[in-house]
């Protein structure tokens, strides 16, 4: 399992499983879990290998960097609402300095949009404004 797997279990593990999980189902819960995380790589290995050109996720990468050079923060679907994005941000710049150290001590403002009703918004239009 790759890093990036093992990063996912470790939060399945902590909110949901260990949580909401009866302690004799877990090991179940967490073999399952595994195995749909490995389904979804894979099918999006897939999906991914037909794409052409540059995607939506390229170019919102690009403008991050773009921002991220001129010390403003952009957090792309960030999970929850504004208020707790707003809470998190300290957090999402120390997360940044790690990767790009200096980025804290430039950083001059921050935009964002959240994962909560980006599913909506998509299915009702291919433009998204707000």
């Amino acid at each position: 399992m790759n890093s990036d797997h093992e990063d996912i279990m470790q939060i399945c593990r902590e909110v949901y499983i260990d949580d909401e999980c009866p302690q004799d189902e877990r090991d179940s819960f967490v073999d399952f879990a595994t195995d749909e995380l490995k389904t979804a790589t894979t099918k999006h290995a897939a999906e991914q290998s037909t794409w052409t050109g540059e995607t939506d996720c390229d170019r919102l990468d690009r403008v991050e960097a773009q921002l991220r050079d001129r010390g403003i923060l952009l957090w792309q679907v960030s999970p929850c609402c504004d208020t707790c994005t707003g809470a998190e941000i300290p957090d999402r710049i120390d997360e940044i300095e790690q990767i790009h150290p200096g980025f804290r001590e430039q950083v001059r403002g921050y935009a964002f949009f959240i994962d909560q009703n980006m599913a909506e918004m998509l299915s009702e239009s291919s433009e998204l404004s707000g």
